[in-house]
């Protein structure tokens, strides 16, 4: 799904969720109805036996009526291939939840979720807790989407 004039609408009052995929983590961030606070949420192990049922109560949970899932657009090289598993991701997500999905470019945004960290004054053993930059980044996402939705 792409943003456009026609859809834009239809997003008010909706609960986002925000996902930046990751082969052995995915990060997760959500705004509130109105679109003015995101939310890091949590990390889920892709390799976990409940990685699935974890993750849709979450969607549950949180009420979301838009998913928007992290795709790189920008890579360079040999690091296209994670573009595959995404799309893999998002396809399989389609059949296991009812839950609309947009992509969005996310290039870059886990190098920027440690900028982020560093701003906020997040102390360095904070920062390296395996899977904060994963939801930041997934807030990151979810800011960067709805800044589009705002101007368009």
């Amino acid at each position: 799904m792409s943003l456009n004039q026609e859809n834009i609408g239809k997003y008010n009052g909706v609960r986002i969720g925000s996902i930046d995929f990751g082969l052995k983590r995915v990060g997760f961030a959500v705004c509130d109805e109105f679109h003015i606070t995101i939310t890091p949420r949590q990390v889920f192990d892709r390799t976990s036996q409940n990685f699935w049922n974890e993750l849709l109560e979450l969607f549950v949970k949180e009420r979301i009526g838009l998913l928007v899932v992290g795709l790189p657009l920008r890579l360079e090289g040999e690091k296209a291939n994670i573009i595959n598993e995404v799309e893999n991701f998002i396809d399989e997500l389609k059949t296991k939840c009812g839950i609309e999905i947009a992509t969005f470019d996310e290039s870059y945004s886990t190098r920027r979720s440690v900028g982020t960290m560093l701003e906020i004054g997040m102390k360095k053993k904070k920062r390296s807790v395996k899977g904060n930059k994963d939801k930041i980044a997934a807030a990151i996402i979810l800011r960067d989407f709805l800044q589009e939705l705002e101007f368009k």
